[in-house]
């Protein structure tokens, strides 16, 4: 939590191995291409859209313990998952602060 607090953002082992990040950017691209444009979301620093939590290998993070865990601790209680939107930056745009 240290890390987290000081830097931001905390990198841990995920649910997915390394191995499997090919494949998966794979399916994330895929499935933002089937996607009907109605339940696609354009802002003004990203695109997002939801969805992904049913699709392997995406529930994987949605249920990855560490990351809930990490969650849990850093809102200060037990917590719940209760949304999965995959978000993708535009290029050249600055990432919105975290809220």
């Amino acid at each position: 939590m240290r890390e987290l607090r000081r830097r931001g953002f905390i990198v841990t082992d995920g649910p997915f191995s390394f191995n499997e990040i090919a494949k998966i950017a794979k399916d994330y691209d895929h499935s933002f291409a089937v996607t009907p444009d109605v339940q696609i979301k354009r802002g003004g620093t990203s695109t997002r859209w939801g969805g992904l939590v049913a699709l392997e290998p995406f529930y994987r993070i949605y249920l990855h313990r560490p990351l809930l865990s990490v969650a849990s601790e850093r809102i200060g209680g037990p917590m719940k998952l209760s949304s999965f939107f995959a978000r993708t930056l535009l290029p050249n745009v600055a990432a919105d602060p975290p809220h």
